[in-house]
């Protein structure tokens, strides 16, 4: 139902800007109503520290349920446009992922040294290079926003198993509230569908669905 309703969100946001740019083209428009370059004055980059953690995965696009995914991450943001308010934005994200956690039990057909080993940690990095947000406001302080991005963990060991591959992409989607805390600081707390694959790379590309949730604060703007 929360995702829904910031998809629903998402199309009345979008549909603003593309109603603005046509009005724009045929007639001059009010300013309160232009999507516009953020100006030389503004700050338009920020940096962001988050956490998240996805309790199980589920099958939609993969076949992996109950694995646990973890992260830590530093998110670049740049905003490229914005509405007159100044209050709705458009960013480019880029996320470093120096921490990533996935754990699981052994998937079906594998290996019998895998079978023994039973539940595993396996740790890796990640960088998510393709990301936009697109956020407006719900009141003075706060903002709920709309994300995705494209990325790739790399992990220590093959995943799921001999059969898999240590490389392997990302896609995610969601939503969430940003809380103005100070001039420039800010706390985020939001959902994202993530999903992970290898890309049929591997013997087997069992895939991992996680509803992953996460906390980020902003620690600096300029």
């Amino acid at each position: 139902m929360l995702f829904a309703l910031g998809v629903v969100w998402l199309a009345a946001w979008t549909t603003g800007i593309l109603g603005s740019a046509t009005a724009h083209a045929q007639q001059p428009a009010p300013s309160d109503t232009l999507w516009q370059a953020p100006p030389d004055s503004a700050r338009k980059n920020a940096v962001q520290l988050w956490g998240g953690y996805s309790p199980g995965t589920m099958r939609l696009f993969g076949t992996i349920e109950g694995a646990r995914l973890s992260a830590v991450g530093v998110r670049y943001l740049r905003r490229i446009r914005q509405h007159a308010d100044v209050r709705r934005l458009l960013e480019y994200t880029v996320d470093v992922l120096p921490l990533v956690w996935m754990n699981y039990a052994p998937v079906r057909g594998a290996p019998e040294m895998a079978r023994r080993r039973g539940v595993r940690t396996l740790r890796g990095v990640g960088l998510t290079p393709v990301g936009l947000r697109l956020s407006g406001p719900l009141g003075q302080r706060w903002q709920l926003y709309f994300g995705g991005g494209l990325g790739f963990v790399y992990f220590a060991d093959p995943l799921p198993d001999r059969r898999g591959k240590e490389f392997n992409f990302t896609a995610r989607a969601g939503l969430g509230i940003r809380l103005r805390a100070g001039p420039y600081t800010a706390l985020t707390l939001g959902y994202r569908f993530h999903h992970l694959s290898n890309g049929f790379r591997g013997r087997i590309n069992p895939g991992f669905d996680s509803n992953f949730f996460h906390l980020g604060v902003t620690v600096v703007r300029f």
